[in-house]
C-alpha cells in the first residue's frame, strides 16, 4: 500500500493506465475533434453574412467532419450522389467544398456553367498535368513542354470535330461492322478459332441448339469488339495483330483510372493496381514500336517485318507521328500521348455501347427495342443468303447494310436513347481556374425552379477553382423527374411540328466537346449493327439486373459483368 502511494508507484500506475487506455483516449480525441469541426464549419456556413443589396455573395461551404480531409473522402466514395446531396443541402446553385487543404467551388446552374465555359478568363486543363504524370506515367517531359508546343499538339485533334473527317472515320467503322457484326460471336468452342474480341468473354456454346446459341460475358464481349474495331481503324491492322493482348491491356489500365490518377503507387498490394502498371507500359511500348516503324518507312529505312505495311494507319495518327518528329518530341512522351489518345477514343465508346444495349434490351415491356428496330429498319437492312441463293449446303452469316447518315437524319428515338444513356451513365466534372475575377448569376427560370425570390449572384476571385458536376446535374430531379427511370421520350421535342431531339441541359462530356460527335456516331453505329442482327437475353432466371456503376474517367465502368445468351435474329 505504501509502495503504491509513493511518487514512484504513482508514476508507474499512471504509465500503466495510460498504456492501457491510450487507444480509447486517441479515439475520443479524434471523435471530439471531428464533432467540433463539424459544429464549427456548420456554424460558419449558416452565419455567413449575405452581401449588401445588389452585391454578389461568396459561395457557402458545405460543413464537414474531418479536419485536413474535408469532403475528399465523401467525394471519392459517393461522387455524383454526394455532389447532388451537397447542392440539396446548401440549396444554392454554387457550393464550396473543402478538398484536403484546397477549396473547390461547384457550379450547379446550367446558365452559370455555360457562362463559365465561354469565359476567356477561365483556364481549362486544371489537372491535366497531374493526370499525365499519374495516369499516363509521364515523369516530367509533359510538364516541361512549352505552351506553344502543347497548342500544336492539341491542334492535331481538330479533325475529330470536323464533319468531313467524322464521315470518313464512321464510314470505315461501318464497313467493319457490316462485315463483322454477324461474327460478334463465332459459336466456336475452341478459343483458338475465336476472334480476338471473343477470347475474354468466357464464351460457351449450348449443345444441340439450332439455331446456334451461346453464352458470354456481355460487357467483356461488347467492350472488346468496339475496342478492336476502333483500334484497327485508327492504328492499323498490324498494330492490333502484333499484340493480341492489346484489348485486355487497355481495359486493365482503364479500370484503375481513379486510383492511378490519385497517384496510387505500384507497390501497393492491390491486384488491380499491380496489373495496371505493366498493362499501361505494354500499350506504351506497342505504340512506340508503331511510331518508330512508321517514321522509318517514311525515311526509306527498314521497319520490323510485322510493321512494314502501315498504309491503313489513319490520317490523324499519321499527322501526329510526323509532328513528333518535326517538334523533336522524345519517344517516351510521344508514345504516352498517343497511348492516351487510343485510350480516349475507345474508353467512352465501348462503355456507352454496352450501357445503351443493356438499357434497351432490359426494357421491362420490350416496347423500346421493337420501336427502335422499326425506326432504324429503312436505314439498317438485314439479309441472309441460304442454299437456294448460294448453292452451298449451309446458311451464310446474316448481314446488315447501313445508311448511317440517314440514321442520323431520320431516327429521333434512336438519338434520344443515346441522350438518355449518357444522362444516366456518364459522370463528367469540368474544372476551370480563374485568371481574373468573375461574377456568375443564375437565370430567372432557374431561380423560380428552386423557389428563390430573385436570381442569385456569386463572386469568384482570381485563382479560384470552379467545377461543373454535370453527372450530378443529370440526376437532379428538379430537371429530370423520375431521374432513375430510363426514358428516352424526355428528350424528344415536337415544337417544330415534327419529332426532334432536344438535349436540354445534358452535357455528357462536360465543357469539352472534342470527342462528343465522334463518340455519338460510333456508339450509334455499333448499337444499330448489334440490335439489327442479334437477340440477347440474360442467362439468369431472375432476368436483367443492373450491373452497377464503378467510377471511371467519364462513362461509368461496371461493377460486375452480365452473363447473357446470344443468337442471330435472322
Amino acid at each position: 500500500m505504501e509502495a503504491s502511494s509513493s511518487p514512484h508507484g504513482l508514476l508507474e500506475l499512471a504509465k500503466d493506465t495510460a498504456a492501457q487506455y491510450s487507444l480509447y483516449i486517441l479515439l475520443a480525441v479524434l471523435f471530439f475533434s471531428c464533432l467540433a469541426n463539424r459544429a464549427i464549419t456548420g456554424l460558419q456556413s449558416q452565419l455567413q453574412r449575405p452581401a449588401a443589396d445588389g452585391e454578389p455573395n461568396r459561395p457557402r461551404k458545405l460543413p464537414y467532419w474531418v479536419p485536413g480531409l474535408g469532403h475528399a473522402f465523401s467525394f471519392v466514395w459517393g461522387h455524383r450522389d454526394f455532389l447532388l446531396k451537397a447542392e440539396q443541402t446548401i440549396d444554392e446553385p454554387a457550393v464550396a467544398l473543402q478538398m484536403g487543404f484546397h477549396t473547390q467551388n461547384m457550379i450547379y446552374s446550367p446558365t452559370m456553367a455555360q457562362k463559365l465555359f465561354s469565359y476567356t478568363g477561365a483556364k481549362s486543363g486544371v489537372y491535366s498535368t497531374k493526370v499525365m504524370e499519374n495516369f499516363l506515367g509521364d515523369v516530367g517531359p509533359f510538364r516541361r513542354t512549352k505552351p506553344e508546343i502543347l497548342e500544336k499538339i492539341n491542334d492535331t485533334l481538330t479533325p475529330i470535330k470536323q464533319d468531313r473527317y467524322l464521315e470518313q472515320i464512321t464510314s470505315n467503322i461501318v464497313t467493319f461492322l457490316q462485315r463483322e457484326t454477324a461474327n460478334l460471336v463465332s459459336f466456336s468452342r475452341s478459343i483458338v478459332d475465336q476472334s480476338i474480341w471473343e477470347r475474354n468473354a468466357a464464351i460457351t456454346v449450348e449443345e444441340g441448339s439450332n439455331p446456334p446459341i451461346c453464352e458470354a460475358n456481355m460487357f467483356a464481349l461488347i467492350r472488346s469488339f468496339t475496342t478492336y474495331s476502333i483500334s484497327q481503324t485508327f492504328m492499323g491492322q498490324a498494330f492490333v495483330d502484333f499484340h493480341t493482348g492489346l484489348i485486355e491491356d487497355l481495359w486493365t489500365w482503364d479500370r484503375e483510372f481513379v486510383r492511378l490518377s490519385a497517384g496510387t503507387p505500384k507497390w501497393l498490394p492491390v491486384p488491380g493496381i499491380s496489373a495496371a502498371y505493366p498493362a499501361r507500359e505494354r500499350v506504351r511500348k506497342l505504340v512506340s514500336v508503331l511510331q518508330a516503324s512508321f517514321l522509318a518507312l517514311e525515311d526509306g529505312r527498314d521497319a520490323p517485318m510485322e510493321f512494314r505495311d502501315l498504309d491503313d494507319v489513319s490520317e490523324l495518327m499519321q499527322t501526329r507521328m510526323r509532328l513528333w518528329k518535326t517538334l523533336g518530341i522524345n519517344i517516351a512522351l510521344s508514345a504516352r500521348l498517343d497511348s492516351w489518345l487510343l485510350w480516349r477514343l475507345t474508353s467512352d465508346v465501348s462503355k456507352l455501347v454496352f450501357w445503351m444495349i443493356f438499357h434497351v434490351y432490359s426494357d421491362p415491356d420490350g416496347d423500346l427495342l421493337s420501336k427502335i428496330r422499326k425506326e432504324i429498319a429503312p436505314f439498317a437492312k438485314t439479309s441472309r443468303l441460304g442454299p437456294k441463293e448460294t448453292g452451298l449446303p449451309f446458311m451464310e452469316p446474316p448481314r446488315v447494310s447501313m445508311d448511317f447518315e440517314g440514321l442520323l437524319r431520320s431516327c429521333p428515338l434512336l438519338k434520344a436513347t443515346y441522350a438518355e444513356t449518357t444522362r444516366l451513365n456518364t459522370n463528367p466534372i469540368s474544372y476551370r481556374q480563374l485568371t481574373t475575377d468573375l461574377v456568375l448569376t443564375e437565370s430567372d427560370k432557374e431561380a423560380t425552379l428552386y423557389g428563390a425570390k430573385e436570381p442569385r449572384s456569386y463572386q469568384f476571385r482570381r485563382g479560384d477553382i470552379l467545377g461543373v458536376p454535370c453527372g450530378a446535374h443529370h440526376i437532379d430531379p428538379v430537371y429530370y423527374p423520375n431521374t432513375q427511370k430510363f426514358d428516352p421520350e424526355r428528350f424528344i421535342s415536337t415544337d417544330s411540328g415534327k419529332e426532334a431531339v432536344d438535349w436540354r441541359t445534358v452535357l455528357p462530356f462536360g465543357g469539352d466537346d472534342t470527342f462528343a460527335a465522334f463518340t455519338e456516331r460510333q456508339v450509334l453505329a455499333f448499337f444499330v449493327s448489334v440490335v439489327s442482327l442479334w437477340d440477347i437475353e440474360p442467362v439468369s432466371p431472375a432476368g436483367w439486373k443492373h450491373p452497377g456503376h464503378k467510377l471511371s474517367a467519364n462513362a461509368y465502368n461496371i461493377s460486375r459483368d452480365l452473363r447473357v445468351r446470344l443468337k442471330h435474329r435472322i
